[in-house]
Formats: structure tokens, C-alpha cells, sequence
């Protein structure tokens, strides 16, 4: 049901004022104006905001009555369409050029909470809706959506983001070459980390340390294998684990080191059944145990 357009006072006597009788259009701005002494705050605060106070008021419960002062009644023969008032002093005590009707009677902390709450984002270019998912829902609408279908996941990265990481980079590629140059070997434990050193090291920064490391990381299973084919691994388990299902790491394939983690798993008489589809599941970070059941849901 649509709202009245006017707020109707008749019969206004409070204070100077002489059986005033006004009609104020409501949604607009309305300015009273007049010499001293005519009668404008009585009009204004003593008649509209005292008036529309006591009926917000008289509209809470008894017990937040309690809490609230109470305002007497104007003395008007009628007042008709009036909505619950606020009323702000002509000396504010907060002096500031940002000041506004929101922020001084606190209205603009509630109105935030309601848009926040409530309100639905929109893009403001294609107009669609905007929302936050979580981790688990992007990998879930992926799979369901586009099942079988490669996605890049990309995200901005700011320029001291970069730097900073070239930085760390160059520094981890100079100490791994001084310890490659007294005949050492770097072995990494984590695919997705031997990826890095071996792929994206030179590239990233292209030091003839950063190349040197690169040939000498070796993953731990290809480490392993290595010493296995040199007679240097002790296979003499005590007990056969039975079947186990091993899925390819990605980042492993990615090296071109064949199957090396799977050969190394049948050195314990395991039977390995290989999986080489996809797991959606980055290496290093499905080695965490705090994931261990997100990894596992399909």
C-alpha cells in the first residue's frame, strides 16, 4: 500500500505558535522560514519531532520504554501521516567538512550493517551478481560444470609481490649452487617444489646458479630410484603393504621423470595400481594433513 504524500498539522498551538494548520509533502526537503520569534522551532521540533518521537516510542515494548525519555505530547488538534522523526541541533559537536545527516544520528553504522547483511553486489560493467565462494565451492561447481575440462585458476600479482619473489628466488638458487658446486645433490620431497626448482627457476631467473641447481634437483622417488639401480637401497622389508593406488602427481609428470614414485612402491612388494587421471588436488598442499579430507572428496 503506497505511503500518503503529505504530513498534515491543523490546529498547532505549542509555544507562540496560533492554531497553525500546515501540509508538508513527505520525500522532499522542506525549508520553514521566517523572522525570530515566529514560531519555527516550535513548528519544527517541539510540534513534527516531539510528535513523531512519542509515537515511535509509544510503539516499543513496555520495557524499552523504560530506557527511552519520555517527550510530551504537542498541543495540536491533529497530525495526521507522520512518520517517525529525527531531529538534529543547529550546533553539531562534530565539526568536520564530512559530516552528514547519516553519520550524526549514527544512522549511517545501522544503514552499512543492512547493505551488508542484505544487499547483493552487482557488477557495475555486466550487471552480474557478485558473491563470495569459498575454496570447497569453486572446486565443486568446477566439477560439476565443467567435468573433464581444464581450468586456469589465475589471480593478479602486485609488482613488490614479483620482486619480492625473484628476490627469494635468486637468494635459494645461490645457496643450493654453492652446496651443487662442492658435489652435492638437491633432493626435493614435494613434486609441486622439484617442479619449481627444476622449471621455474630458470625462468624466473635465468642465473647461471638457478640453471645449475636445476640440473642437479632430483624429486625424492627418482632420488631413490637412482639409488636402487645402484645397488645403495636396502629393499628388505618386512612386510608387504598389499595394494596400494597411487596417484601420479601432475607437477611429477610434468618433469618427465616417468614413473618413478610407483616403481620405488613395488621395491616394497606392494601391488601398485597407477592413476594418472587428475586429482585437482596440487601436491605439496595435499600433503598437509589438515586437507587430507577435502583431497579426498570426488
Amino acid at each position: 500500500m503506497s505511503q500518503p504524500p503529505w504530513l498534515r498539522i491543523e490546529g498547532a498551538r505549542q509555544n507562540n505558535l496560533k492554531a497553525v494548520s500546515v501540509a508538508i509533502p513527505h520525500d522532499r526537503v522542506t525549508v520553514i522560514t521566517g523572522v525570530s520569534g515566529s514560531g519555527k522551532s516550535s513548528l519544527a521540533f517541539d510540534t513534527l519531532f516531539a510528535e513523531g518521537q512519542w509515537r515511535f516510542i509509544e510503539s516499543l515494548s513496555t520495557y524499552a520504554r523504560m530506557f527511552l525519555e519520555r517527550l510530551d505530547r504537542p498541543d495540536v488538534d491533529r497530525i495526521e501521516h507522520i512518520r517517525p522523526a529525527i531531529a538534529i541541533e543547529q550546533k553539531n559537536p562534530v565539526r568536520t567538512a564530512r559530516s552528514t545527516v547519516g553519520t550524526s544520528t549514527e544512522l549511517h553504522d545501522y544503514l552499512r550493517l543492512l547493505f551488508a547483511r542484505i544487499g547483493r553486489v552487482h557488477c557495475p560493467r555486466c550487471g552480474a551478481e557478485g558473491r563470495s565462494d569459498s575454496a570447497e565451492q569453486v572446486a565443486d561447481s568446477l566439477v560439476r560444470d565443467h567435468g573433464g575440462a581444464r581450468a586456469l585458476i589465475c589471480f593478479p600479482l602486485s609488482r613488490p609481490a614479483v620482486k619480492e619473489a625473484k628476490r627469494l628466488i635468486a637468494d635459494n638458487a645461490r645457496t643450493l649452487a654453492a652446496a651443487v658446486r662442492e658435489g652435492r645433490e638437491v633432493v626435493v620431497p614435494g613434486p609441486t617444489c622439484s617442479y619449481m626448482v627444476r622449471q621455474e627457476y630458470p625462468w624466473l631467473d635465468g642465473s647461471e646458479d638457478a640453471n645449475l641447481v636445476a640440473t642437479h634437483t632430483r624429486d625424492l622417488f627418482e632420488y631413490l630410484a637412482g639409488l636402487h639401480a645402484e645397488g645403495r637401497l636396502d629393499t628388505r622389508f618386512p612386510k608387504a603393504p598389499g595394494t596400494i593406488a597411487y596417484q601420479l602427481p601432475c607437477h611429477l609428470k610434468a618433469q618427465n621423470v616417468g614413473t618413478k614414485s610407483a616403481d620405488v612402491l613395488r621395491l616394497t612388494g606392494a601391488r601398485v595400481e597407477t592413476i594418472e587421471r587428475c586429482s585437482a588436488v596440487d601436491g605439496t598442499w595435499g600433503m598437509k594433513k589438515e586437507y587430507f579430507e577435502l583431497s579426498m572428496k570426488k
